[in-house]
């Protein structure tokens, strides 16, 4: 999976979930929800886009799923874009965005 190709951190983590699924039978909601230290139940809402990731739960998200460093940061900034409250904050986080993905 290429990290690089996404503009919603939500929509990775969905589809790396299903990706590690299909491989691994053990890997589940409450395995992914142990791991991020959050409710099961939260995990599936963020999952839908219907939440957040909380702050906390970066660092074990980006160790989940075994992200170097630049990877870390698309990451990081994926969930900066995602909360963006107003279109300067998105404009900057999306340029940051192409910056790591070396579009120019």
């Amino acid at each position: 999976m290429d990290i690089f190709a996404y503009t919603d951190y939500r929509v990775f983590l969905r589809e790396f979930y299903e990706n590690r699924k299909e491989s691994n039978p053990v890997w589940s909601y409450r395995f992914i929800a142990t791991r991020l230290e959050v409710d099961p139940g939260q995990l599936v809402k963020i999952l839908q886009g219907k939440l957040h990731l909380p702050q906390r739960a970066l660092g074990a998200a980006i160790k989940l799923c075994g992200l170097d460093a630049r990877q870390a940061a698309f990451f990081e900034e994926l969930v900066r874009f995602s909360r963006a409250r107003t279109a300067d904050e998105s404009s900057r986080s999306y340029e940051r965005l192409n910056a790591l993905r070396g579009v120019a």
